[in-house]
């Protein structure tokens, strides 16, 4: 069962970048006790987040890649990411923690498997962490994941019985549990299609995971009660990693696209979409293809996607779409690298920072600033008078705005394939007048996007 948490560790670990200053990001210290990779992010609202680690150890080599699977730890903050409280859990070492689900800063629950023992279990706190409770679920193999929609209604999800995926869902705050009928489970492809630790997404009380070998997706429409299963997309390559449903119900699975040797990935990955009313999946993969997805989020409160990429030979990259992801454009880059991240509203969200080596471990966890860039992630149309010109240009283009009042803006330029070519921050100005050199791009079609805190607005230019 550990290998469905190497393959994962795997991909992340193997990728180096050096550090450099974020912009759309502020890096914040994640106070891990001892050298850390961290995880996912469990954003609960404005202040507060959840996130865990695994401790790393630079003695230990491939195909180990470093995880100690001790001092397990955990860290959070209530105070919007000024700070952040670390402590270690109270778990077998060694083990695997699958996922933290978080409700409040005082309510959150752990999936964990101890590898000594044999045994998964799920642990919950009241206390922000201070002390940890076992809640009894009987599931008798590898949990997967733990998710409670509120505070009342939960679910944890286990690997398969030999027929079935073992699901249990409980209404009384995890006090009691049953489990989900097996003839409202699709049956399992064979004995080896488990759950892929910690994949898992959920938009109202709809709820989806992806299977390890197999690449199928269960889901369920009301809080786990009744399961139905679609098969993988009939093209895909690699194998399947994340997946992340919007608020109009759209599911995005991601694929990393395997190397030719044992454990060995490619700086490529393959992206598909498909809705609930949907007969068949819809392949989204761009033809310029040369990074890999470390995060994908939706942006709660608009139909917009967020995803973190990177490529082991250029920076990380923060990319927007805002067309259920058939085209999208970068926002941001880094050569920080930055890994899992969860928004809960356009203005609020968190990523990990990915180690760059066993040595160089993870320092950060990043905070999305917002400001200008509030209104580029809820892509509202804005009502601004902007001049971009000579249109068409040559050696370079003008920008020019004025407004009544100071604002923050943000200006990109962007190629046709979404690629960043330039970005400039403006604080507290009224008039904008910007001068960009178009001399070392070739002749094509290019993209001006303009954002403030309300919105953004979009003109197409021609060199």
């Amino acid at each position: 069962m550990f290998k469905k948490t190497i393959i994962l560790c795997a991909i992340i670990v193997s990728l180096n970048c050096s550090n450099a200053k974020a912009q759309i990001w502020t890096n914040q210290n994640a106070n891990f006790g001892k050298p850390t990779q961290g995880w996912s992010i469990t954003t609960v609202n404005d202040s507060v987040a959840w996130t865990f680690g695994y401790t790393l150890d630079s003695t230990i080599a491939a195909p180990d890649w470093g995880w100690t699977d001790e001092d397990l730890t955990f860290t959070r903050t209530s105070n919007g990411g000024n700070t952040w409280t670390t402590d270690t859990l109270p778990l077998g070492e060694p083990g695997s923690i699958s996922n933290l689900s978080a409700i409040s800063k005082q309510q959150a629950w752990i999936s964990h498997n101890d590898y000594n023992l044999g045994l998964s279990q799920v642990i919950h706190t009241v206390d922000g962490g201070t002390t940890w409770m076992e809640d009894t679920i009987n599931g008798a193999n590898w949990v997967n994941a733990i998710h409670f929609f509120d505070a009342k209604n939960g679910i944890a999800m286990y690997d398969n019985d030999g027929q079935d995926f073992e699901l249990f869902t409980t209404v009384d705050s995890g006090h009691n549990w049953a489990q989900v009928p097996a003839v409202n489970i699709p049956d399992i492809t064979a004995a080896d299609e488990y759950g892929t630790t910690g994949s898992y997404t959920v938009s109202g009380n709809k709820i989806w995971f992806n299977t390890y070998n197999y690449d199928r997706i269960f889901y369920s429409i009301d809080k786990g009660q009744h399961w139905n299963v679609w098969d993988k997309p009939t093209n895909a390559r690699g194998f399947g990693h994340q997946v992340e449903a919007d608020e109009s119900n759209n599911l995005y699975f991601t694929f990393y696209i395997l190397g030719d040797s044992a454990n060995s990935y490619t700086d490529s990955f393959m992206l598909f979409r498909r809705n609930l009313t949907d007969t068949s999946w819809t392949d989204l993969t761009p033809v310029n293809n040369v990074d890999y997805i470390s995060g994908i989020s939706r942006i709660p409160g608009t139909p917009n996607m967020i995803m973190n990429m990177g490529n082991t030979a250029t920076v990380f990259k923060t990319k927007v779409s805002y067309d259920k992801g058939v085209t999208w454009i970068t926002i941001d880059t880094s050569l920080l690298k930055r890994g899992f991240v969860n928004f809960i509203s356009p203005t609020v969200g968190y990523a990990c920072e990915l180690p760059s080596s066993y040595t160089n471990p993870s320092n950060y966890i990043f905070k999305y600033i917002g400001a200008a860039i509030v209104g580029l992630l809820h892509h509202t149309p804005i009502d601004l008078s902007i001049a971009v010109f000579p249109n068409p240009c040559v050696d370079h283009i003008n920008i020019s705005l004025c407004k009544t009042n100071d604002d923050d803006f943000l200006i990109l330029l962007n190629d046709i394939d979404g690629k960043l070519l330039e970005k400039r921050e403006l604080n507290h100005v009224k008039n904008v007048h910007e001068r960009m050199d178009m001399s070392r791009y070739a002749k094509g079609m290019y993209t001006i996007t303009v954002s403030n805190r309300k919105g953004t607005v979009s003109k197409k230019i021609i060199k």
